[in-house]
């Protein structure tokens, strides 16, 4: 019963300031027992009502950003995040009656609770499974299901809002329990554990003749757990709990809560404690509350679908705590500030495999298009030629060899590209041999090209071991592998980070329509090698993603352990060329969450 794919990356466990900091290196699964139930099911689909999209005709050229504008990030898809539904069978799915949504900010990270109250207005006891979708790079820390007091006839306001502490200390397990224990009957709670125990405890569990339930990783972003019993007549609530980084856009930051759509009731508290030069900002507009040093903001029913909140001015912030057994902890975003030189004009030849799969439609392929376009029209000087491949389960190449980049053969590309449907599944692994010994590609004097991989990395068809695919992207003619990270949810950047790290190449965010025009020609810069993170005062300093190389512009996330002191600044050794350099990037006062 465990799931055929791996788990989500950065699971954080839930129980201190020290595991939600350290969530980088973390890789957990969620089990609970006690839950009878016969089957599970899967959501390898997006998200449901999700139908195929054909372009009969390029969309309509979007207009320039102004240069005076704040950068905003793209438009959602209805694919959006918190998406879920409680199905009965594979058709059968009940209404949802409200959301309740807790959001506490701190900095770049955002720990959010959601409780969502479901009905059974059917007659008998029914079992189900609750499918959700996570933003990007989410990590669950709780979830826990019951049945409420209250009739699915009755008035549906009355056990919708939980009443919550206002001292904006971070939910933790123990606190969300205790402060939904008169709002449902015997819930059940799952434990975090790693993926190992949770294997074990499985088998210990059905030894017993008792059917266990596992939170289940079921693609990018999107996870089942079976609940039961759904009783007659009942309302029943399903609390999830997780923590996610914020967008960065230049030196903002951007936190988008989704919510359901046709939602009956919701409400909303977020809760913010952002750097001290930051200008906080939410959208839709609301009067702020609170001390000083956080605020407080919240929504009965909005009737928009995003609640978006905005920290200009964010810098690089560093969140700190303290632990038991750990001792002092942080977290932080950099951005260094490398050496400038000559830009590297990079290979002469690039092939860009876009992926058309269901998973694309629409927005990212609208954004893959925009990339292509930008890449080849701004790097016409070194970038002389060029191919695509268009994959989902199956692939195909749009020429039988290089086209020169010429206006004429991008608009002809684009012109195709425009033509066709997004469906199915992805094969990765099948896109990365093509790319590595292209079918069209005789002879043995070719040359290596430069790899642009335009999807939001979520292998679900053929090879998903991220170590497979490296090897065989490195197995022909590939140079390095360029990614783009968009912020929209269903992206596996541990997938597009590992590709890119093992081949030389970056994984670069372009998460609005604002950073296109530098993402295109980010792959230029030569990498540096990095050798080595240490902080003054900081022990086991460490860097998610593990990476190798370092591009400008390139966002890291260092964790570790020990006070940070006012003025200190993270140092990363880098070489290059027989050149060791030392780059450093000065950290601020740390936000400390309660």
């Amino acid at each position: 019963m465990q799931a055929s794919t791996p788990p989500p990356p950065r699971a954080s466990a839930p129980a201190s300031i020290s595991q939600r900091l350290l969530a980088a290196v973390s890789v957990v699964a969620i089990v609970s027992s006690g839950c009878a139930a016969k089957h599970a099911m899967s959501m390898h689909s997006p998200a449901p009502g999700v139908a195929t999209m054909a372009a009969e005709a390029p969309p309509p050229p979007s207009p320039s950003p102004r240069e005076d504008a704040a950068p905003e990030t793209w438009r959602r898809s209805q694919i959006a995040a918190n998406t879920a539904r409680v199905m009965v069978g594979d058709r059968e799915e009940l209404p949802l009656r409200g959301v309740q949504a807790r959001v506490t900010i701190d900095g770049f990270r955002a720990r959010v609770v959601l409780d969502y109250l479901y009905a059974n207005p059917h007659h008998g006891q029914l079992e189900g499974t609750f499918q959700l979708r996570l933003p990007e790079e989410a990590s669950p820390y709780f979830f826990a299901f019951g049945p409420t007091r209250f009739e699915a006839r009755t008035e549906w306001s009355q056990p919708l809002v939980i009443a919550t502490s206002e001292d904006g200390a971070l939910p933790q397990p123990s606190q969300i329990m205790a402060e939904r224990q008169d709002a449902w009957i015997q819930p059940r709670e799952a434990r975090m554990v790693p993926r190992e125990k949770a294997a074990l405890a499985y088998g210990q569990t059905v030894h017993r003749r008792v059917d266990p339930a596992l939170v289940e990783w079921a693609g990018a972003g999107v996870f089942n757990a079976r609940v039961f019993p759904l009783q007659e007549g009942q309302l029943h609530r399903i609390v999830v709990g997780y923590d996610v980084d914020l967008v960065r856009i230049g030196d903002a930051l951007e936190y988008r809560l989704d919510l359901p759509e046709k939602l009956p009731a919701s409400v909303v508290d977020i809760s913010v404690a952002a750097p001290a030069r930051a200008a906080v900002s939410v959208v839709p507009a609301a009067a702020s509350r609170g001390a000083p040093g956080r605020q407080r903001f919240h929504f009965d029913n909005p009737r928009e679908r995003t609640i978006a909140v905005r920290l200009d001015r964010a810098g690089s912030p560093v969140i700190a705590g303290r632990d038991p057994s750990l001792g002092e902890v942080f977290a932080a975003q950099v951005a260094p500030a490398l050496p400038e030189d000559a830009a590297a004009r990079g290979n002469e030849a690039a092939v860009f495999l876009v992926d058309t799969s269901l998973s694309s439609n629409p927005d990212r392929f609208n954004v893959w298009l925009k990339l292509l376009r930008a890449v080849l029209e701004q790097n016409r000087d070194s970038l002389h030629r060029f191919n695509a491949l268009f994959f989902g389960v199956d692939a195909h190449w749009y020429a039988g060899g290089y086209a020169e980049n010429t206006p004429q053969n991008v608009d002809a590309l684009l012109s195709f590209a425009h033509g066709l449907a997004l469906e199915g599944a992805t094969d990765l692994g099948a896109a990365l041999a093509e790319a590595a010994r292209p079918a069209w590609l005789t002879g043995g004097a070719a040359s290596r090209h430069d790899v642009f991989l335009m999807s939001d990395g979520a292998s679900t068809w053929g090879e998903a071991n991220l170590h497979a695919l490296g090897r065989t992207l490195a197995s022909g003619v590939a140079g390095p592998l360029f990614a783009y990270q968009t912020g929209l949810a269903g992206t596996d950047v541990a997938a597009l980070t590992h590709l890119a790290r093992e081949s030389g190449g970056a994984v670069f965010s372009v998460t609005g329509e604002a950073e296109v025009a530098r993402a295109a020609t980010a792959h230029r810069a030569r990498p540096w090698r990095l050798a080595g993170a240490r902080l003054a005062g900081a022990t086991d300093v460490l860097l998610a993603g593990r990476p190798t190389t370092l591009f400008p512009g390139q966002t890291l996330l260092a964790v570790g352990r020990g006070a940070i002191a006012p003025g200190a600044a993270l140092e990363l050794t880098i070489e290059r060329d027989g050149r060791t350099a030392v780059v450093q990037a000065p950290l601020p006062t740390a936000i400390k969450p309660m």
